[in-house]
């Protein structure tokens, strides 16, 4: 029996669309960063789902941290992910190539603190909140300049998952026990993840 069912399943649900979305965008050649995008979220999901449905709320030992911690790695690598595919959305994919060492070298740092010095999940949000805010500026400029592609349901989608991540942070749910604060967040994360899948989609067919 799960230890906390609605958690896990909209977590498991949101493994299954992002691993569909990273799949369809890799068949249709799209910019490999937004297949790690979706990939990396997809990855998160399915351990989000395992440590909720199978570890009860207060579990500690190895095997959770483990969890965890490779959780936290999959955090990380969306970010860089998104980072390097928002400047392939803003400047070209030739050009945002030259960003993958940079990005590379984050990641490892970002991986070290992970380990070695904290796990608390606002080291993940401190990698990952700027990341989706570059990812804004680049489609808002992108509108600015008159290339509309695939603008809107970047924005929405982006702006839906702060939005969520908030709420989520403020423990606003359904129902206590049925369907808490995580439950709508992945709720609200899965439309804002078909969003950005909408956007992904529309600037590959106009690269």
């Amino acid at each position: 029996m799960l230890h906390e069912p609605a958690v896990a399943l909209t977590d498991y649900l949101l493994a299954v669309e992002c691993g569909v979305f990273a799949a369809l965008l890799a068949r249709r050649g799209a910019d490999a960063a937004w297949t790690v995008v979706f990939a990396a979220t997809s990855a998160a999901s399915l351990l989000g789902g395992t440590v909720h449905g199978f570890f009860p709320p207060d579990a500690e030992g190895p095997a959770i941290r483990t969890l965890w911690v490779i959780t936290m790695l999959c955090v990380g690598v969306i970010a860089a992910a998104l980072v390097r595919a928002g400047a392939g959305v803003g400047w070209g994919r030739e050009r945002a190539r030259r960003l993958n060492p940079g990005l590379g070298m984050a990641l490892i740092g970002y991986g070290g603190v992970v380990v070695f010095v904290s796990r608390e999940f606002v080291v993940a949000i401190a990698a990952y909140l700027p990341a989706a805010l570059f990812m804004m500026f680049v489609f808002a400029r992108n509108g600015w300049r008159g290339r509309p592609a695939g603008v809107v349901p970047a924005l929405s989608g982006i702006a839906m998952t702060i939005v969520g991540a908030a709420a989520q942070s403020a423990s606003i749910g359904l129902h206590p026990v049925y369907f808490d604060h995580n439950a709508l967040y992945h709720v609200v994360q899965a439309v804002a993840l078909y969003l950005l899948f909408r956007a992904a989609l529309v600037v590959g067919e106009t690269s």
